[in-house]
């Protein structure tokens, strides 16, 4: 909410690292009407990424990751439209005079690639967040997980940019604790 940015983590202090994940579930009543030739709604299609990538900008802008800097959003779908935005969003703010909000964006947003198997977002996201803030993830039950792993396997990344995004970064900001011993990727990036 724009009057009180932090009203969905109340139990966030400065002190403790804090992961929150935005996930849009209810879409605004009327994006919710399905078209002639589709059973999907256009809320399916544009309105929860726009509008999640919307709030985590509301949020930068709100000075929200400086007022808890221990925060850590992860935000699904290849960013939710924030890769394409974050360059836009600069310039309007520095053509006013305004600070750029991108680099705080990029330093506090993990994006996962849930349900988001094409390689021109990947790299898009890629080039706007680097392979240390990117995630693997598959949006189940909406995407399927062998076209998910195939896009995984596909990607143009070194060894090493494969291991972090399929599961190295997951693995160290969730604290997950996850053994490589029988992991094919971890092996060939050694």
């Amino acid at each position: 909410h724009p009057q009180n940015p932090t009203s969905w983590s109340p139990n966030s202090t400065r002190t403790n690292k804090k992961i929150y994940n935005q996930h849009r579930a209810t879409p605004n009543p009327a994006e919710s009407v399905t078209f002639p030739k589709s059973a999907v709604t256009f809320a399916e299609i544009r309105s929860w990424h726009s509008e999640t990538a919307i709030h985590v900008l509301r949020l930068a802008l709100a000075g929200t990751f400086e007022k808890f800097p221990g925060l850590t959003v992860i935000v699904g779908h290849m960013g939710e439209m924030l890769p394409f935005m974050l360059g836009r969003a600069d310039d309007v703010l520095l053509s006013r005079g305004a600070k750029p909000v991108s680099q705080t964006i990029v330093d506090n947003v993990y994006i996962t690639t849930s349900g988001v198997f094409h390689v021109s977002p990947f790299l898009n996201a890629l080039t706007a967040f680097g392979a240390d803030r990117i995630m693997f993830s598959v949006d189940y039950p909406y995407s399927a997980h062998a076209p998910a792993r195939r896009f995984l396997d596909s990607l143009p990344l070194s060894p090493a940019d494969r291991v972090k995004i399929a599961h190295g970064n997951a693995d160290r900001i969730l604290k997950l604790g996850v053994s490589t011993k029988f992991d094919a990727y971890a092996q060939t990036a050694t």
